[in-house]
């Protein structure tokens, strides 16, 4: 019976871990709540917020996946993000508009209350659409992010964009089964809480 209870027990720790959600998920569509934009300053109130453009443009073509992508033309352009809860991981794909031959990159920013700071930078070479991941992992509200153009020679064009939620729930392990009795079993785990932190609780 004893025996029995020690694997109901893992199989309920084990069904409260999950994977954060998606705070935006957009690949510019009209179906995402986006339209044209020509090279300037503007906003678009798409289904996941407002997104802030200054000096970039979306246009229909050359587009990674249905019609609509972004485009950045010149250093100094950045696309500020709608603001979000606990962000986790940005996702993102991009590409030149013709072969490199001095060096493209493109910086993730957070505005930290006073000033935009880096998070990560890339870089892209090819006129093939790469994938791009970027841990932003922050506990914290109403945070601001924007893709800022750091350095450029041909134009950048960025699409399916998206950024999950930090998950608040916490890793599990657990070591084998060991010592197995007629009346009990000995086993053991670590349970860690999100970003590394201490478990202030416990239950099942």
């Amino acid at each position: 019976m004893k025996i029995t209870h020690i694997f109901l027990i893992s199989l309920l720790i084990f069904s409260s871990i999950g994977y954060g959600v998606d705070l935006i998920d957009t690949s510019f569509e009209d179906s995402d709540g986006w339209a044209n934009h020509s090279t300037g300053d503007w906003t678009e109130d798409a289904d996941d917020g407002t997104w802030t453009g200054h000096g970039i443009y979306a246009n229909t073509s050359d587009a990674r996946t249905g019609s609509r992508k972004v485009g950045f033309n010149t250093v100094g352009d950045w696309l500020e993000f709608p603001t979000t809860n606990n962000p986790g991981v940005l996702t993102l794909w991009a590409r030149l508009s013709s072969a490199d031959t001095s060096g493209n990159k493109m910086k993730v920013q957070r505005y930290n209350g006073s000033s935009w700071v880096d998070v990560e930078e890339f870089s892209d070479t090819t006129t093939t659409y790469t994938e791009h991941s970027i841990n932003i992992n922050l506990s914290e509200n109403n945070v601001r992010l924007r893709l800022y153009r750091s350095a450029d020679d041909k134009s950048h064009y960025i699409d399916d964009v998206v950024l999950t939620k930090l998950s608040d729930k916490p890793s599990v392990t657990t070591s084998n089964i060991v010592s197995i009795t007629d009346s009990g079993a000995i086993g053991g785990g670590t349970i860690i809480a999100t970003n590394g932190g201490p478990i202030l609780a416990r239950g099942i």
